[in-house]
């Protein structure tokens, strides 16, 4: 059986290359088209799940913030590139993309896939991205990464984080499964473009 992921991309014209701008410019437009309104939980069941977080590539997950009570608000289903896991006891920074725009996150994945690495380090497919804290502060181009990046703890993770092959990178950036709680995605998207 198809996970969520392969049904979507099955529906992407078939001359539009993976992870090109204008892949990522169909999916922005369509998916709320095709996407089923699946809920987190079923995404959940029907991908593939990992025990181990690798820098570079990308993963879903169900998430309970440690300082939640602080805060107001955090994803509780964030879409995370881990980028450092050296410097957090415990865990690892990374870039949640579901902070900023679906257009902005297109423009990210466009210049992040500029870093593209194929290494046996970076899972099953060999594929993810050579990123570093620098770079986001530095380049640009990656500016809006700046306000997704956040820390996470492996002891907050609720349940086993699910890998996205980079081949669906397109689809899972665009899906609509941010989870900020009572507040509404577009004052998210708001506060961050103020952060880039």
């Amino acid at each position: 059986m198809a996970n969520i992921f392969e049904e979507l991309t099955s529906q992407r014209p078939k001359e539009f290359k993976v992870n090109s701008q204008v892949a990522l410019s169909w999916f922005r437009n369509n998916i709320r088209n095709i996407f089923d309104r699946r809920k987190n939980e079923t995404i959940y069941l029907d991908a593939k799940r990992t025990g181990k977080i690798v820098e570079g590539n990308m993963y879903m997950m169900f998430y309970n913030a440690k300082t939640k009570d602080k805060l107001p608000y955090y994803d509780r289903f964030p879409l995370v590139i881990p980028f450092d896991t050296r410097s957090v006891k415990n865990g690892f920074y990374g870039i949640n993309l579901h902070y900023i725009h679906p257009q902005d996150r297109q423009d990210l994945l466009e210049n992040l896939y500029r870093y593209k690495t194929a290494d046996r380090t970076s899972g099953p497919t060999g594929e993810g991205v050579e990123l570093r804290y620098e770079y986001i502060q530095s380049i640009t181009r990656l500016k809006a990464a700046k306000p997704c990046v956040k820390r996470y703890l492996y002891g907050k993770i609720l349940r086993e984080p699910l890998q996205v092959d980079m081949e669906y990178w397109d689809v899972a950036a665009m899906l609509p499964t941010a989870d900020f709680g009572k507040v509404n995605t577009n004052t998210v998207y708001a506060e961050s473009r103020k952060k880039m």
